[in-house]
Formats: C-alpha cells, structure tokens, sequence
C-alpha cells in the first residue's frame, strides 16, 4: 500500500508538473562519472521523501527511490550520467500480479498442488512479461485508477513514460520526459528542434542515444550501459 501511494504522488509530480570504495579517477585526473555518482548515493541523493497514508488511516513519511536505474557513457573521461524510472501499464501483467497475490493471501495455499501450479503459471507469464523491458516498473490497476483521466488513457492505450534526469560532475542539470509504444526505443522532440531517441537492448541493458539537430548534418550517437540503483532500506 505505502508503495502504491508513492508511486502516485512519484507520477503527479513528475509526468504532470553497497560497500564504501575510494572515488575513481578518470583519465583527466577528475572523478570518473561512476564516482560521482557513488558520492551522491552515499549522500542519500535519488531519494523522494513523500506524505502518504497507511491502511489503517495513519499518516506517514515514506522515503523511496526516485530513479530505478543509472545510465554511463562509454567515454571513461566522461564526468556525465544519467538516471530513469520508466512506467507503463499491461493488464495482463496486472491481472497475473493480482492473481499471485490474492493466491498468497489465502490460508495454506501451498498445501494444494492446484493453487502451487496457478501461482507458478502466474509468476512465470509475469517474468516473460517482464523480460521484454526488464527496466520498466508495470503500474496496477490501483494505481491507474487515481492517475489524471488523459494519463489513464495513454496507459492503457500501451503509451509508456520514462523520465529521465541528467547530472553533470554530480549536479543535475537537466530533466527530459520520453515516450514510448514497445520495449526498446524511447523519443522526445523539443521546440529547438531537437529529436532525441533512447534504445536500450533489455537483455544487456546497453544503450544508444541518437540525437538528431536541425542544421547539423549528422546525429550525435552516444553508447554506454545502464544498471539498476542499488537498493537500500527507506530513510523516513
């Protein structure tokens, strides 16, 4: 429940509006971009700290990721990264996820052969869902339902989002919406015309970032390799 209202106040706000080791050099002498990273992770950076309200009516602050994944260059003397959260909605996923639980709910489930092979069924249609973009978050059907009414109908329509927020020598500089009908390939366009299309290969995690300029008679592609933020426990 604490994740769901989350999520919720995570999407209004942003779509409508380890052990310790020593800092990295990059070739430069600088940090390297990994390192800058890491400084502001152990500094407690890409976290959002949000009211929220527990099932029993009480009200809370909850502190949760406000990115999943971390994105480097290729370029070892690049001082740049860049982090994501990426949501869609599949009603089928949603429909397997609710029936696992609601199987796990229920007393001594797994006492009967019947209920084991439902919920094995279940689960592995989830993970073969998943596979396709092992990157993005699947909304439920709860959480879809509070979303603003032209939201909702993106979604279901296959419409996905994935925000994403770039950081200079460890300073965000900049903050970039995307969109996206399939697992791989993300575009947004800007009034400068720019257009700008993110790929990312599920299985390896790599990515291609193609920017096309007007006037500039050839793109800028960047490569590099995105990986999941580390989890650690919610600082309230």
């Amino acid at each position: 429940m604490r994740r769901y209202v989350y999520f919720v106040l995570l999407l209004t706000t942003s779509i409508v509006a380890a052990q310790s080791t020593p800092p990295q050099a990059a070739p430069s002498g600088n940090l390297s971009a990994r390192a800058y990273f890491k400084q502001l992770y152990d500094a407690g950076g890409f976290l959002v700290s949000s009211a929220a309200t527990t099932a029993d009516g009480k009200s809370e602050i909850v502190t949760s990721p406000s990115d999943n994944y971390v994105c480097f260059n290729d370029n070892a003397s690049a001082a740049g990264f860049f982090t994501f959260l990426a949501l869609a909605y599949d009603a089928q996923f949603d429909k397997l996820r609710s029936k696992s639980t609601d199987i796990m709910m229920q007393k001594n489930w797994r006492q009967n052969p019947d209920k084991r092979r439902e919920f094995t069924e279940a689960v592995d249609m989830q993970e073969v869902i998943q596979k396709r973009a092992p990157y993005v978050g699947f909304l439920s059907e709860d959480i879809l339902a509070v979303l603003p009414s032209e939201l909702q109908t993106y979604f279901r329509q296959g419409g996905r989002i994935l925000n994403m927020n770039l950081y200079s020598k460890g300073v965000k500089s900049g903050a970039f919406e995307f969109h996206s009908t399939n697992d791989s390939s993300w575009t947004r366009s800007s009034s400068k015309g720019l257009e700008e299309t993110l790929s990312i290969e599920p299985t390896t995690l790599r990515y291609m970032d193609t920017r096309t300029v007007e006037n500039l008679p050839v793109p800028i592609i960047l490569y590099g390799t995105c990986e999941k933020i580390p989890d650690r426990p919610s600082n309230r």
